[in-house]
């Protein structure tokens, strides 16, 4: 997902952890879309829950770019330098993408050119809401590309807010209310005809409680007497509860889908709670959640995550369509094919994102440099 480390602007620590949260996200992100077990029970929880991967990128973005914002906002070319940042990181590579799609698939088939520019300029979770068919691009899906449009909406809107707001507390304030806010619209939405559970789930008014919820830690962690404070077991039990509130919760209605009421209402609010507190406890030196997340393996798919992300569905149509039956005809276990498959598509995709890192990424990666932003 579009997130820089940290490290990535000029005087911000690094954080190895981050990189391994951001690593187990877009595992979960894998589950859900290719679970290898298709039946009932107990097992299917997880993958059907694993849509949470999301939720955490989000929280991460939020955390990462408040940060970076409140901390270089008033240098010299702060807007220009952070809008040109983002540029840079995120739109080469989704270009391409879509590009080579069209090229592959030989057009916009089933599109026209004007939903075309919509992906392009990052409308992709409107047209998702508006026009549900449209989530592929020929038969390669891009409805994944719904929460890149989120976050580019977000992008778009916050710096100017930071910048309006100007300190630490009304940022934080602002970022609490905010929380609150897509909450009660969440539960107000819920209960009338339109719109329908996409809505609660797609669109920046109702998701912007994970995305603030990172920024509202990123501005308690910079006040130093608050953090001097507060206790980390504390911070562990509120985690933990929003956690088992959570599953409790799913597990009275036999669903982890987020197409469902309450967990697309207050269950979004409760996994963003969650995952700020997962994050803020990974930011301690010597605990087992930092030296969890710390693991060179994770941080790999981390570091490779936004091109995993984006590309995954690519390979795993081919496989679909050429290998799958294939597989399917020679090992008679529904589950030891779906776990083979998985891990096949997890090993095309991170190829694909290493490549395409390395021959797209890196490159225009390496012009931030000249767009820095220096640190107040």
């Amino acid at each position: 997902m579009p997130l820089d480390s940290p490290g990535a602007t000029r005087g911000h620590k690094h954080y190895p952890a981050l990189d391994g949260l951001r690593g187990v996200a877009i595992l979960l992100v894998f589950m859900y879309h290719y679970s290898p077990h298709r039946g009932t029970g107990w097992l299917v929880y997880l993958p059907s829950g694993s849509w949470i991967g999301v939720d955490i990128f989000f929280v991460l973005s939020g955390f990462l770019i408040t940060g970076i914002l409140y901390d270089t906002k008033g240098s010299e070319h702060f807007l220009r330098n952070f809008y040109v940042r983002r540029a840079l990181r995120l739109f080469p590579i989704y270009a391409i993408f879509i590009a080579v799609v069209l090229l592959i698939t030989r057009g916009p088939v089933g599109h026209s050119w004007l939903l075309t520019l919509t992906y392009l300029l990052y409308g992709s979770n409107i047209i998702r809401f508006f026009l549900p068919d449209f989530t592929s691009i020929g038969m390669i899906e891009v409805g994944h590309l719904w929460s890149l449009a989120v976050e580019e909406q977000f992008y778009m809107l916050w710096p100017w807010i930071v910048i309006l707001l100007a300190s630490r507390r009304r940022i934080l304030t602002a970022s609490l209310y905010g929380c609150a806010g897509a909450l009660l619209l969440r539960l107000v939405l819920a209960h009338i005809p339109f719109p329908n559970y996409e809505f609660l789930y797609l669109e920046l008014p109702t998701r912007a409680d994970a995305l603030l919820s990172g920024a509202a830690l990123a501005m308690l962690v910079r006040d130093k007497q608050w953090m001097d404070r507060l206790s980390m077991a504390y911070v562990r039990l509120i985690g933990i509860t929003a956690v088992l509130i959570f599953v409790a919760m799913c597990l009275s209605i036999h669903s982890f889908s987020w197409k469902i009421a309450p967990v697309n209402t207050w269950g979004l609010s409760l996994v963003a709670l969650a995952s700020a507190c997962t994050l803020l406890l990974s930011l301690q030196p010597g605990s087992w959640t930092n030296h969890v997340f710390s693991h060179r393996t994770l941080r790999f798919f981390g570091k490779y995550s936004y091109g995993l992300y984006l590309l995954h569905y690519t390979p795993a149509h081919y496989l679909k369509r050429y290998f799958y039956p294939h597989l399917a005809s020679h090992i008679h276990s529904e589950m030891a094919t779906g776990i083979l498959y998985f891990f096949l598509i997890l090993a095309a995709s991170t190829g694909l994102a290493v490549l395409s890192f390395r021959l797209i990424e890196a490159p225009f990666l390496r012009l931030k440099s000249k767009f820095e932003m220096a640190r107040r």
